[in-house]
């Protein structure tokens, strides 16, 4: 990130292994700029920013929450909270790898740690729900 005024000296330059996503810079762009994110717009309810705030990070060192980060493209699912990430290709069971350990996915674990599959792949589908992702 390229911050000058807001990420701290000794913090530029790093490269910082907290995952963060894509969904985060919004909420991230809302605080530094002192927004906020209505709840309704033209009487309509808005859906919750998924994100969250990262300039904590950038300004500060501060380590942020423990939290799942989900995709979805074309059916292909994934579901990242360290130290695992689950993945099932489009129509495939769920694999299981360690993260960030196994990042291109080359010894799956699935069959050794079921359970962790299990909890991964609830957590996936709870996300899914509640956003609306189709499930296939």
């Amino acid at each position: 990130a390229h911050w000058p005024r807001g990420i701290q000296k000794s913090r530029r330059g790093i490269i910082d292994p907290t995952p963060a996503h894509l969904i985060d810079l919004f909420p991230t762009c809302l605080s530094v700029s002192g927004t906020s994110y209505p709840k309704m717009r033209k009487g309509k309810v808005l859906s919750p920013l998924q994100g969250i705030d990262l300039s904590p990070l950038f300004t500060m060192g501060k380590s942020l929450p423990h939290r799942p980060l989900f995709f979805e493209h074309q059916g292909n699912k994934a579901v990242i909270m360290p130290p695992w990430k689950a993945v099932a290709k489009n129509g495939t069971s769920w694999e299981l790898y360690p993260y960030p350990q196994d990042r291109t996915e080359q010894d799956d674990k699935a069959g050794e740690y079921r359970q962790e599959v299990r909890r991964l792949k609830e957590l996936y589908l709870d996300w899914a729900k509640r956003n609306k992702v189709q499930n296939k």
